[in-house]
Order: C-alpha cells, then sequence, then structure tokens
C-alpha cells in the first residue's frame, strides 16, 4: 500500500511540474510587475493562521515548513497538500476592479528516518506574476485613439529537500536545498484602429520578453527549547537564507496581429520575429527571521517572528538594481489553542488558531514604501474521531498599498485549504 501511494505522489508531482500549475496567478496584482513578482510565504495553511509564524515551533500535527530544523517534530509520515484561493478588489481611489484566482499552494511530503531526524520534500512557489493594465491615449494631429496593454504570466517555483535534526534533548538544526525553476512571460501591446471600406479593424503590435529561471538555493535553521515547568517551555528560533544568483535565459520577440470588427480575436499577420536571445543573472538577497514562542506543547502556542530582506541589494538581467526595490521586513503574531489532542471527543482536538502580520513590502513607489497589513485566522479538523489526518482551514483579510500619493490599494480575503494525511490511513492491517 505504501509503495502505490508513493507512485502516485511521485506521478502528481511530476504532473505539477509538468504543467507549470504554480506559476498560475491569484489574481491581477500591479505589483507583481516589479522585479521578479510577488513574494509567496512558504508557510502552510495551519503557519498561515498564526500570521505566518513558526520559525521557533512546531509539533507532530502537522509539517512545518518555515524552519528546517522543526521538521523533526513531525514523527509520522506525512502528505500536505495546500489550496490557495483569494478575492481582491484593487482601486487608485478613482477607478476599482475586483478579481479572483486560486491555485494548488504546496504539496509536500516527510519522512522520519530516525526518532531525532526526519526528511522532507517540498514543491511550492517562490513568486507569483499576474497583471494586467491598459492605457489609452489620443493620437496626435488625429480624432483617433492608441490603446496600450501591460500584462505579465508566470513566476519562479521552488523544491525543496529538507532535512531537521535533534541534538540532544533540546536542540534542533536543519537544511533546506532547494531548485528554482519556472518563467515569466511579460507582454506589451499597442493598438490603433482603423477603416478601410467600411469596415473596421485593428492592428496589434505586439512585444513579448520571456524569461525562464534556473538555480539553487540554502536556507539554515535552529532552533532551541527551554522547560520553564512541568506545562510551559520557552522557544527560540532563526533561519538564514543565503542569497543566491538565478541564471536566465532571456527571449524576446515581436508580433503583427490583425483584428477584425466582430471577429473571434486578433490572427496573427505575419510569423513573429525573434529580437533577441541572451542569458544573464538575477541576483536574490539574502534573508534572516528570527522567532520567539511561549508553548504548552499540543495546547497553547504564543508566538512572534522579524524577518528581513534587503531587496536594494537586488540585481536584475543586465546587473543593474531595480529603484522600486528596496529592503523589507515583517513582523508576525500568533496563538494556537487545541483544547485535547487526546480526547476522543472530536470538538476538543479541534485546532484554533489567530494571527496578525504587518509588513513593509520591497516595493517602492513615488519615494513611498508599500505597506501591508492583515488578520488571520482558522481551524484545524481532525479527520475522524480519533485520526491523526487533519484538514485545515484559513482565512487572511489584509490590505496592502493605498490610494494616497496616486498609488494603488489591493484589498483582499485569501483562502487557504490545507489537507495533513499521516502514516496510520495507511498502515497495513496485521494479524498476530
Amino acid at each position: 500500500m505504501k509503495k502505490n501511494l508513493f507512485s502516485v505522489l511521485v506521478a502528481s508531482l511530476i504532473t505539477v511540474i509538468s504543467t507549470q500549475i504554480f506559476a498560475q496567478g491569484t489574481g491581477n496584482s500591479p505589483y507583481s510587475a516589479i522585479g521578479v513578482g510577488e513574494l509567496v510565504p512558504n508557510a502552510f495553511a495551519p503557519n498561515l493562521a498564526m500570521g505566518g509564524t513558526g520559525v521557533s515551533y512546531g509539533n507532530i500535527v502537522y509539517i512545518n515548513n518555515v524552519n528546517p530544523a522543526l521538521l523533526v517534530k513531525k514523527q509520522y509520515t506525512a502528505f500536505d497538500v495546500g489550496l490557495n484561493g483569494q478575492y481582491k478588489n484593487i482601486s487608485n481611489g478613482t477607478l476599482s476592479q475586483s478579481d479572483f484566482g486560486m491555485n494548488l499552494n504546496y504539496l509536500s511530503l516527510a519522512l522520519p528516518a530516525h526518532k531525532n531526524w526526519t526528511m522532507g520534500l517540498t514543491f511550492q512557489p517562490y513568486t507569483s506574476v499576474d497583471y494586467e493594465s491598459r492605457f489609452v491615449r489620443t493620437i496626435a494631429n488625429s480624432e483617433k485613439q492608441a490603446e496600450t496593454r501591460y500584462s505579465g504570466r508566470g513566476g519562479i517555483s521552488k523544491a525543496a529537500f529538507s532535512n531537521g535534526v535533534r541534538i540532544g534533548k533540546n536542540l534542533y538544526v536543519g537544511l533546506e536545498t532547494a531548485f528554482y525553476f519556472g518563467s515569466i512571460s511579460k507582454d506589451t501591446t499597442s493598438i490603433t484602429e482603423y477603416t478601410v471600406s467600411g469596415v473596421t479593424e485593428s492592428n496589434h503590435l505586439k512585444f513579448t520578453e520571456r524569461t525562464s529561471f534556473g538555480g539553487t538555493g540554502l536556507k539554515l535553521g535552529a532552533a532551541y527549547q527551554q522547560p520553564l515547568n512541568k506545562k510551559w517551555q520557552l522557544n527560540i528560533g532563526g533561519t538564514y537564507e543565503l542569497g543566491n544568483n538565478l541564471r536566465a535565459d532571456r527571449l524576446n520577440n515581436y508580433q503583427f496581429l490583425i483584428e477584425s470588427a466582430g471577429g473571434n480575436g486578433p490572427t496573427i499577420a505575419r510569423t513573429p520575429d525573434t529580437l533577441a536571445q541572451a542569458t544573464g543573472t538575477y541576483s536574490i538577497p539574502g534573508k534572516y527571521t528570527l522567532g520567539v514562542s511561549f508553548e504548552s506543547p499540543l495546547k497553547w502556542v504564543f508566538a512572534v517572528d522579524y524577518s528581513r530582506q534587503d531587496w536594494g541589494k537586488f540585481k536584475n538581467f543586465d546587473g543593474r538594481a531595480n529603484p522600486n526595490l528596496t529592503a523589507s521586513s515583517q513582523l508576525s503574531f500568533g496563538f494556537e489553542h487545541i483544547p485535547n489532542i487526546q480526547s476522543t471527543k472530536y470538538t476538543s482536538q479541534i485546532g484554533y488558531r489567530f494571527g496578525f502580520q504587518t509588513s513593509n513590502t520591497p516595493y517602492l513607489i513615488n519615494n513611498q514604501q508599500i505597506k501591508d497589513r492583515s488578520f488571520s485566522f482558522g481551524l484545524t479538523l481532525p479527520v475522524g474521531k480519533v485520526s491523526p489526518s487533519f484538514v485545515t482551514l484559513t482565512t487572511i483579510l489584509g490590505r496592502r498599498g493605498t490610494t494616497e500619493n496616486n498609488l494603488i490599494q489591493e484589498n483582499y480575503t485569501k483562502l487557504v485549504l490545507g489537507f495533513s494525511l499521516n502514516s496510520l490511513w495507511f498502515q497495513k492491517v496485521r494479524i498476530d
């Protein structure tokens, strides 16, 4: 049974990679046009419900993807899946737009090799690009108008192999090795209309920049827990992601398309022209996260995390810094309560989580750094009365940006559904 399960999981992961499902966005986000796109949180559904905290604590209930050192806390063989949906309203103070998108958020497999060593394999998005905007202007010395459309799709995905090890009784260390892959396409289309013999048509001049990425990265983690009394302990933890250089292969091409009024869309008028092919490097800055928590194991958790990443050190394809990127920081608070996980009463096994997060994002627009604040809450529901498997429902309500100073504000609601399937589901029945 376990062999069949492993085959299904491998086939599923291969399917995900081949279809680039992680590259799908979660709704129009103008800020994702900057740099390599919008950074996607690496936390899973239970941690997201606690504001994204998790660098200092972990348990046997779910996989901790925030700090590889605490992966060893997971003593069940587990397969976690996360789905993410997002509804947002985008406004500049005058115009507004509502949008919705959803995608697969993560796939993760945890394999305890020893009571003091657990390995993990995770696939998830690292960045997401999903934006579209248009501008209309009047052509000089003419009554006609020209429209310019800007759009982008894709993102960078991450496949990570992690190891968490327990040293002695209270010290944990871990290492994550990541492999980055994916592509981002950005289009600029200029559209003009004209009339010939009473028939209205439009010319579409489309310039496409497609960049494919590849590279590796390392993330170091450590945590320490200090018992305070029989029920409570103090946890401290930290991670550091080393800066890395991603190889980038860029292809620029040009297309000329024609669209007739009442037609089924623009059609290619002539063979697309390849303008340039080049190879370069994107330099991604390092990131550190520190956290502290007070925990009554499998009962209560109060956690605080802080992280910083200096995107001012980011270098683009041409080796230049981006003036719209600066140092980012994030402060997160989380709370968790499980009444009695060992009880046979279903409601006593439910996990309740709340969180708050405030961020100075990497985006610097009109000399103003964009801020993001959100509240989160969630429930972890056991599958059956007595089961090591769970379903987590997480809701995040937040606001990013502002309508002041000609900026854009995003009000969003994120829904994350996480499934954690543990080894007892797949154990063979044995008869003595």
